[in-house]
């Protein structure tokens, strides 16, 4: 049996949903509400490295991060055609689960190849 052990998804230092409503408000781009990668990479490194240590020790335990489906070119989105992907600073709303279920791909691959074997 294979574990799997995932960090929960990008955090932002504000309320998504309503930065979302002034920027709609103000008519700028929701991009604004976008911060960049490594902001979020700083702050969740210590977590992330000792994750990724003690799972190194296990050949059938698996990491997952979300950041690598929530932050594209060199930024972690909080809106996806329009649709927001929080409905605070780190829950996803049902948009957010949805787009963030790309994360489990690899664990669904590792289900199907070992009914296979």
């Amino acid at each position: 049996v294979s574990v799997w052990v995932m960090l929960p998804p990008p955090s932002f230092p504000y309320g998504v949903p309503h930065r979302l409503f002034k920027l709609a408000r103000a008519k700028k781009p929701l991009e604004e509400s976008f911060i960049r990668t490594e902001q979020v990479l700083s702050t969740r490194r210590q977590t992330h490295d000792l994750l990724e240590r003690v799972i190194s020790r296990y050949a059938l335990a698996n990491f997952l991060d979300p950041v690598e489906v929530f932050c594209v070119n060199g930024s972690c989105i909080t809106v996806d055609g329009g649709h927001p992907l929080y409905v605070g600073r780190t829950h996803l709303s049902y948009h957010g689960s949805v787009y963030g279920a790309r994360v489990f791909e690899p664990v669904v691959s590792d289900i199907l190849a070992s009914r296979s074997r």
